[in-house]
């Protein structure tokens, strides 16, 4: 018998090790093993199961998409922000379903203008509103004044996504 997701969570915290992780859930089909490390773990168990499955994603773009209501739903638990963080970078690569979409759009504004969030949060948050923009317009605009409004103090990370979305905004209203 292998031994399970968690323990080799535990054992081994090297990226190697996450990328192998990852590919055993897909191909053992065991990825409910690996959320619920998420769903039932301590908050240091949830952020290291975060880790690979923020590369199942890389490897299988919809593997995760029956799975996405529950994991938006972590969004509203006290979490490491890792979690957050590899939550949202599944989002960024994932068709997202019509009916997750404005719960999303809320969690990515709520990220977005909390300033003591790390920055990944914040600009994958960014790519999220950018990616449905597309879909609603009406979002670009807010999103985009409050960018620029913070340029000036933010990070390169914060910046360059920003760009994207005033250029976008920008097309737009032009």
């Amino acid at each position: 018998m292998p031994p399970s997701i968690q323990s080799r969570i535990l054992a081994n915290r090297r990226a190697s090790n996450v990328i192998s992780i990852a590919q055993d859930a897909i191909e053992q089909n065991t990825i409910t093993e690996l959320l619920d490390c998420i769903y039932k773990g301590d908050m240091e168990m949830a952020r290291l199961a975060a880790w690979p499955l923020g590369h199942v994603i890389n490897i299988d773009s919809k593997i995760l998409v029956p799975h996405l209501k529950d994991l938006l739903n972590e969004f509203n638990k006290n979490h490491h922000t890792a979690v957050y963080r590899n939550i949202l970078r599944i989002f960024i690569k994932c068709p997202i379903p019509v009916d997750l979409e404005s719960t999303l759009i809320d969690h990515c504004f709520k990220f977005l203008y909390t300033t003591e969030m790390p920055i990944a949060v914040r600009a994958f948050s960014m790519h999220i509103l950018l990616k449905l923009s597309k879909k609603y317009p009406e979002i670009l605009n807010e999103t985009a004044e409050y960018v620029q409004m913070r340029m000036e103090y933010e990070l390169p990370a914060f910046k360059s996504v920003g760009r994207k979305i005033i250029a976008a905004n920008n097309k737009l209203n032009y």
